[in-house]
């Protein structure tokens, strides 16, 4: 039996549209490529993330670092007040997050084949959470099987957190599939605890040379659909 077991952020919901809300509060007087910008703050994210799970950096701290990096590599400085506004305003904009009708149809159609589901996601448990109710994700995935990382102690791509995914899910003998946006945190880590994955490569990020490690390549929603069904088929 296939289990499917999915990312949230950027994965579930496309993160840009809350970062593009936020955006336009704070500096719509500025000209940059959103799309490099955002991608910018992915990068420094994922790197700060690491400091902040272990306590070496606050969580305001990471935030704020993050901005004020990706717009740097950009060549513009911001302030530590200018980045934290930005991160009030991204909050509130991710309150109202919606998954998309295609993303309704992924999850109802591994719904309706009775293939099991799950989550596996990084960050602060209170923070994702709300992610998570926000979006209603529990019509389809019971929280017992709801994963994040600031929970258990254990981030991607730590093989750790995919092996806990797979006692707590009861996926033993099944073919687990992973699906996350992240070619480090996702593509590598599920692949490096056995799992099978799917890429949903949103930003069109170029390829590395581990792209081999990539079981099927969604460019986006509608063809992870078209994978799904293909896998089940």
């Amino acid at each position: 039996m296939t289990a499917i077991v999915f990312d949230v952020d950027d994965t579930l919901y496309d993160q840009m549209a809350p970062f593009q809300q936020a955006y336009a509060k704070n500096f719509a007087s500025l000209s940059v490529d959103l799309t490099e910008l955002y991608c910018a703050r992915q990068k420094y994210s994922d790197a700060a993330f690491y400091y902040s799970q272990r306590g070496l950096m606050t969580q305001e701290a990471m935030q704020i670092y993050r901005m004020q990096a990706a717009f740097f590599s950009l060549g513009i400085e911001i302030s530590d007040e200018v980045a934290w506004q930005f991160q009030m305003d991204y909050e509130q904009a991710q309150q109202e997050i919606t998954l998309s009708p295609t993303i309704i149809k992924v999850l109802d159609y591994c719904q309706e084949q009775a293939i099991p589901m799950g989550i596996i996601t990084n960050g602060p448990a209170n923070h994702q959470q709300k992610k998570i109710d926000q979006l209603e994700l529990e019509r389809w995935i019971p929280r017992e099987k709801q994963i994040i990382s600031g929970a258990v102690g254990l981030k991607k791509p730590d093989k750790a957190i995919f092996d806990l995914a797979k006692k707590q899910m009861k996926l033993s003998g099944k073919k687990a599939y992973y699906v996350g946006d992240s070619f480090e945190n996702d593509v590598l880590g599920a692949k490096n605890a056995g799992w099978e994955t799917i890429w949903l490569n949103r930003r069109q990020h170029s390829f590395s040379s581990q792209t081999q490690l990539v079981d099927w390549l969604a460019k986006d929603e509608a063809n992870l659909l078209a994978i799904l069904q293909a896998i089940v088929a």
